[in-house]
């Protein structure tokens, strides 16, 4: 079973469902439907309150005139984000580990220089 959710921004309401996220900008059922002005972003949460409707864009909010927008709907994938996750937790790893290295190293050399001082 699909559960939805019934979303209302500024009088305009749209069923979303779960099961597919929309890009950046668009909502509705098939994700068809740009933003309407004044609203913007990730399900249309966010306002242009800075801007006149021909400067609001209903991926990126207000721009300036001289701003230019690639126009290729694409946004990160499951794959991309799952690759971003491992990727951070492989270099937290390794951090870790010579963290981890570094601190026996520096015990185990202390460790040493109190045992061959108590020779003498």
């Amino acid at each position: 079973m699909i559960f939805q959710l019934f979303v209302c921004f500024h009088l305009l309401c749209n069923i979303t469902s779960f099961a597919k996220e929309c890009n950046i900008g668009y909502i509705g059922s098939n994700c068809s439907r740009p933003c309407r002005y004044p609203s913007y972003g990730k399900g249309c949460q966010h306002e242009c309150s800075n801007c006149s409707k021909e400067n609001c864009d209903a991926r990126f909010g207000c721009l300036t005139p001289n701003v230019s927008i690639d126009t290729d709907n694409t946004r990160l994938s499951e794959d991309s984000i799952q690759l971003i996750y491992v990727t951070i937790g492989l270099i937290s790893s390794g951090f870790f580990i010579i963290f981890t290295s570094v601190a026996c190293m520096f015990l185990i050399r202390g460790r040493s220089a109190r045992h061959e001082r108590s020779r003498y």
